[in-house]
């Protein structure tokens, strides 16, 4: 049985590894786990355990350099990589449906349904940031009360809500402008009816796409970063009562 002062112990040891909150949680289950077992098998006492479970632990917990001079676990590093490479998939789904639906209207359907279609595509993008952080005021508070401690492995992507409602008030007025040109650019009108040369027309319609995947892309980070806050704030008092 682990004792109230040796479960601090741990949660000390992995506090100074700088692990987020959520990682932390998955972290101190493993090696309460793996030192009982320990414990059992090998007859040892807590401390002689604890020292194993640290060995077996070191190549994952050992500190590497990150980006601009600052540095994180190896452990870190793998689980940030996975998770943006699953949010990047997922982003891309709906993006390439975006994507399909709008050559799919511009070609076989007219302008005024284009217009509405892609207007409510480009508002959905650029005020999804802003209605997360709305929706989800107290999780961000949480952030911003804890600036020390890294409450999940999302939370430097909290600020991007702010970012989000400057595009959308400078854009609000020109949605329905832009969609009418985007409209001509893919169904190949764009010199007839807007008069622009094809090289302005083509990075037009690239970075307007780029955009809504960027917003598309950070929405869905916002979004689990407020998941996994509201998943550790009932166990902040026992990680952090230190």
């Amino acid at each position: 049985m682990i004792t109230e002062p040796q479960l601090t112990e741990i949660r000390n040891y992995l506090l100074s590894k700088k692990l987020p909150i959520d990682i932390l949680i998955e972290v101190n289950d493993h090696f309460i786990s793996q030192i009982l077992d320990i414990q059992r098998e090998e007859n040892l006492g807590f401390e002689e355990a604890f020292e194993k479970v640290k060995e077996n632990w070191k190549e994952e917990l050992t500190f590497e350099a990150v980006l601009m001079g600052t540095s994180q676990v190896k452990f870190l590093t793998k689980i940030k990589r996975k998770q943006n490479l699953d949010f990047f998939l997922f982003a891309l789904k709906i993006f390439v449906t975006i994507l399909i639906s709008s050559f799919l209207i511009s070609n076989f359907g007219n302008v005024n349904i284009f217009i509405y279609f892609f207007s409510a595509v480009l508002i959905f993008a650029f005020s999804s940031p802003m209605m997360i952080q709305i929706l989800n005021y107290k999780d961000f508070e949480l952030s911003r009360k804890y600036k020390k401690i890294q409450l999940n492995t999302l939370q430097n992507i909290s600020n991007i809500g702010s970012i989000s409602i400057m595009y959308f008030l400078i854009f609000f007025k020109d949605f329905f402008k832009k969609s009418e040109q985007v409209f001509y650019i893919l169904n190949g009108n764009y010199v007839r009816i807007l008069n622009i040369n094809e090289r302005n027309a083509t990075m037009l319609c690239i970075m307007t796409f780029i955009l809504i995947f960027l917003f598309i892309f950070f929405s869905i980070k916002l979004y689990f970063f407020a998941k996994k806050v509201k998943e550790v704030r009932p166990f902040l008092s026992q990680f952090l009562m230190n």
